[in-house]
């Protein structure tokens, strides 16, 4: 009896981190993928947003999946947006891989998404395990085992309304695999620890690193994070050459990653974080040390003011109380984890795993975004890690299975709350808006409701440009609806208001294009867009719009010069195929005329302008059996299209065939008549 109770004492405290079967472990994640699937299954319907439109709806690059190695040489598969410089392959490849399965279905898109927050999870909840294993952690006078307090960590950050972002927001995808790939070769690392260093294990540690780099560069930060594992969970001394040499071994991937994008790529993914006026490093790392305390953390208390495009304000110096809170923040939250590395090592690896991770987008590095809610996930796991380790050393069993119950309840509602808000634009940014979004958020919501004639358009444009003076797009869009609207003077000032505040950006000179041409200003339009042209060479929806405006303006032979630059990019659609016949048609260049229009029939056989067209520059070349039977298809297509018949009997004179000649004649002039009569 006495040896009973002695071994019972000893399994509570034993150094057991795993006491569930193989079985047992299975069980629970798979109830973890299920779990996450079915919060997360009403955002399959929500549309597209933000720039999922030129990383997927728009982008050529992703509309065909072979050769899959043309996303890691050449970084503008990524997005049809030119000022977007960004080495991440893997997301247009696998963006490449929905395009094929599902076309543009957002859904499809979408499911791929769901799949890997799932897949994240589960491997989550593996790594969670192995931490506390290598951790010793002990049940302790809770009872509450390791396998319990990783399942937690994983099903929190499963479920929690933080993932619904790069969830919902499908060119987020590059978070959902970087997170896949770096906990995938922390568990690998991990358990290799444990079974003994082999270069075949290496190389799944590495293979699986260089994969999360190439998703998202964030992961760079992994050396720091493999020096806090082995100086926590691990024991080791940072005296010691052994850890270094381990986190050398990411480093070089780091160093390898960064050589071939600068080297072998010409540009650096880093220069976008290190450009900005004097003094911006400073005041970006001033409010990241405000947002995490009155901002980042609370929307993991309450994550229905999680939004885009907040409007949180910068911080005003050192002055600013809320900086010197979030200072004491990090670095006493640091502080304690040395304080704790011996006692409670995964609890110290948790704090710095999260701190580490938020290092490379919130801390000294001055995003053109000074603040996403998207942020925080790439660390939460370590954090609800952490709030699993709290409550397991507050809570005996059974209250902590209760807790643990109920915040997974509350987040599993609130993210299916929250997939709501993303079902569309306008519903999106509603909700921003409502919760203080920003200049962004009121502009784009404006623009979610410029379809219809709402008030709230000019309202919320106005209140753009208000809180950002210097909003270009607000300015432009504005400029545009007063025109729309018959304000024609106040719009056009709007637009020019723009120019003179970005006067190099090509953008401007586009929509002021466009704004000129809705007025009927067709030299102006004209001058407008081949100006953004000039500022922006290869950019072929400015070249598109310099054709027409051209046209418009009559200048046929400046249109055929846009048209051919844009066949030199590769840009043979229909449309501009259009322009070029239409083009070579008025210059006299007949042939080249009929060449563009035939090319334009093998894509749109059905376009009855396009087949007229054709007849008629066939006629003027003296082809009129072609012309005729291209004709007779016109009136197949269009039979109200009754002018064809004028051009029929002119085509049967000449080849001497009066007595058909004399019936299209009878036919448009019926139809001459009637068109009289009904003018009458």
């Amino acid at each position: 009896m006495g040896r009973d109770k002695q071994n019972s004492s000893r399994s509570v405290n034993a150094v057991a981190p795993v006491e569930w079967p193989p079985r047992g472990r299975l069980v629970a994640a798979l109830a973890l993928a299920a779990l996450a699937a079915a919060v997360f299954w009403n955002a399959l319907p929500n549309g597209f947003h933000l720039d999922d439109q030129y990383h997927v709806v728009d982008n050529p690059g992703i509309q065909q999946v072979w050769p899959p190695w043309r996303h890691f040489v050449n970084p503008r598969t990524i997005s049809t947006l030119d000022r977007i410089v960004q080495y991440r392959p893997l997301l247009p490849l696998t963006l490449s891989f929905s395009y094929a399965l599902t076309g543009q279905d957002p859904a499809g898109f979408r499911a791929w998404n769901i799949a890997l927050q799932v897949a994240a999870a589960v491997l989550v909840f593996f790594f969670m395990r192995a931490l506390l294993a290598t951790a010793g952690w002990r049940a302790s006078r809770t009872g509450i085992r390791a396998d319990w307090v990783a399942l937690a960590a994983a099903v929190i950050f499963a479920v929690h309304p933080v993932a619904g972002v790069p969830v919902n927001y499908i060119c987020a995808r590059d978070l959902l695999l970087s997170q896949l790939f770096l906990f995938a070769s922390l568990l690998v690392y991990l358990r290799m620890r444990v079974r003994g260093e082999t270069a075949w294990r290496w190389a799944a540690v590495l293979g699986l690193f260089a994969l999360a780099l190439l998703s998202k560069t964030h992961v760079a930060v992994a050396p720091a994070l493999i020096l806090a594992l082995e100086w926590t969970v691990r024991g080791e001394r940072l005296t010691a050459w052994r850890p270094w040499g381990r986190a050398a071994l990411y480093g070089a991937v780091v160093a390898a990653f960064f050589a071939w994008t600068r080297f072998g790529l010409q540009f650096s993914d880093w220069s976008q974080a290190m450009a900005g006026p004097p003094g911006a490093a400073a005041t970006y790392a001033l409010t990241q040390l405000r947002l995490h305390l009155v901002h980042y953390l609370p929307n993991f208390a309450w994550p229905f003011a999680i939004r885009l495009a907040p409007d949180v304000g910068r911080a005003a110096g050192w002055m600013d109380g809320a900086v010197w809170a979030g200072f004491v923040l990090v670095i006493g939250s640091v502080v304690l984890a040395f304080a704790w590395r011996r006692r409670t090592p995964a609890a110290a690896a948790a704090v710095l795993g999260y701190w580490i991770l938020q290092v490379p987008e919130s801390s000294v590095f001055p995003l053109h975004l000074v603040v996403s809610d998207y942020r925080p996930y790439a660390g939460s796991p370590f954090l609800f890690l952490l709030a699993a380790l709290a409550l397991a050393a507050c809570l005996r069993r059974p209250w902590w299975h209760l807790a643990a119950a109920a915040l997974t309840l509350y987040f599993s509602l609130a993210s299916v709350a929250m997939n709501r808000v993303w079902c569309t634009g306008e519903t999106l940014w509603t909700h921003s808006v409502a919760y203080g979004g920003d200049a962004l958020a009121h502009h784009n919501l404006a623009m979610s409701i410029a379809d219809r004639d709402d008030p709230r358009v000019r309202h919320h444009l106005e209140e753009a440009v208000r809180r950002s003076p210097n909003f270009v797009l607000a300015h432009l869009n504005l400029g545009l609806w007063l025109i729309q609207h018959g304000q024609v003077e106040a719009g056009l000032a709007e637009c020019e208001r723009a120019r003179r505040l970005e006067p190099d950006w090509a953008q401007t000179y586009y929509w002021l294009a466009r704004a000129h041409s809705r007025l009927g200003r067709r030299a102006e339009a004209a001058a407008a867009s081949a100006r953004a042209t000039t500022l922006d060479p290869d950019n072929r929806m400015y070249l598109k719009q310099a054709a027409y405006d051209a046209q418009a303006a009559g200048d046929f032979v400046g249109s055929l010069a846009f048209t051919g630059r844009l066949k030199a990019l590769g840009m043979e659609d229909a449309e501009t195929l259009f322009l070029e016949g239409f083009a070579r048609q008025k210059t006299g260049d007949l042939p080249g005329a009929v060449a563009a229009y035939r090319a334009y029939l093998l894509q749109d056989p059905r376009h009855a302008q396009v087949v007229f067209n054709l007849a008629y520059a066939l006629m003027n070349l003296g082809n009129y059996p072609e012309a005729i039977i291209r004709f007779e298809e016109v009136l197949k297509l269009k039979p109200e299209y009754r002018e064809v018949h004028f051009h029929l009997a002119a085509c049967y004179e000449r080849l001497n065939r009066p007595e058909l000649a004399a019936r299209e004649r009878a036919l448009y002039g019926l139809h001459h008549t009637e068109v009289t009569k009904s003018g009458e």
